[in-house]
């Protein structure tokens, strides 16, 4: 392999699109300013940064500057806020494929014009 294709891993790595001001938007349409708005949005830091394993109910609480009993307030478990999140984040992605075939449709030569 010639040093001109050699690439760092750096270099190879792919954009996923995080933007966390647009899944905090996200988080706010699906329930709203208040409470769990904040523990989603919490949590969605925390796992971000350690993980589901590694974060517990009392990151997240003070993450949302709540006290550690208010996750079980609003969820049943951790589990369950991730739950939602993931909720969230499937129907972001489902709304972008969507648009993206809805803009695709008309276009010559694409898959819906054949």
């Amino acid at each position: 392999m010639s040093a001109a294709r050699d690439t760092s891993a750096a270099d190879r790595t792919v954009s996923l699109g995080f933007d966390p001001e647009a899944d905090l938007a996200l988080i706010e349409q699906e329930v709203g300013a208040g409470g769990p708005q904040r523990l989603l949005a919490g949590g969605l830091e925390c796992f971000a940064e350690r993980g589901f394993y590694a974060t517990t109910t009392r990151d997240i609480a003070l993450r949302a500057g709540m006290s550690p009993a208010a996750v079980y307030v609003h969820f049943a478990s951790k589990g369950e806020l991730l739950y939602r999140l993931g909720r969230i984040g499937h129907r972001d992605a489902l709304r972008v494929v969507t648009d993206a075939l809805a803009g695709e449709e008309g276009r010559p030569g694409s898959a819906w014009g054949r």
